[in-house]
């Protein structure tokens, strides 16, 4: 054997030294980073147990929605139960089709409540077609430059022919100005 160290040799006396060359170690297994500890999970599912006892507690006033849900859910059930026609439309013997009707009607004026709190009501926007659009407006603007006297220096109102880098500007409105 030779005097000098093995590399094994090496890394065990710089371990040893608790040498700083040594590469950060990957991490495995345990909590992933961001997720929540026991103690946290603890605490959340204490408050959901709370804030359920809350809702269920009757100084907790209920809200009219809650109430015509209620009522929708036990006219749902009611409705089902008093079916007075089997699946060939037929009436079943024992039931009442008036009382049915009845029960369906109310089932139907409960849900006619409910919906305007459950869904946005449509409204009319007024579309004008191509066809209907009132005629493009032609602007003209004319341009007459002064001197500091008050005398009419340049106007392409005068004759645009005749002036040289005389421009016809012309703006056609849009869609939006015409509006």
């Amino acid at each position: 054997m030779s005097d000098q160290p093995t590399m094994s040799d090496q890394a065990d006396a710089d371990w040893a030294r608790g040498s700083g060359h040594r590469k950060p170690k990957k991490k495995v297994g345990g909590r992933k980073k961001g997720s929540k500890n026991k103690k946290t999970l603890q605490k959340l599912a204490d408050l959901e147990k709370e804030l359920q006892g809350y809702r269920a507690h009757k100084s907790a006033p209920k809200l009219a929605v809650d109430h015509m849900d209620e009522m929708i859910e036990w006219l749902r059930n009611l409705v089902g139960a008093a079916q007075a026609f089997d699946a060939a439309g037929m009436p079943r013997p024992g039931y009442d089709p008036k009382l049915w009707f009845r029960i369906l009607d109310t089932f139907a004026g409960f849900l006619a409540m409910r919906a305007p709190y459950q869904s946005a009501r449509l409204s009319a926007v007024l579309v004008h077609p191509a066809a209907q659009m009132p005629a493009q407006q032609k602007t003209t603007v004319n341009v007459t430059i002064l001197n500091e006297r008050g005398d009419k220096v340049y106007s392409d109102a005068d004759d645009l022919g005749s002036m040289d880098g005389a421009k016809l500007i012309e703006h056609v409105p849009t869609d939006e100005e015409a509006a």
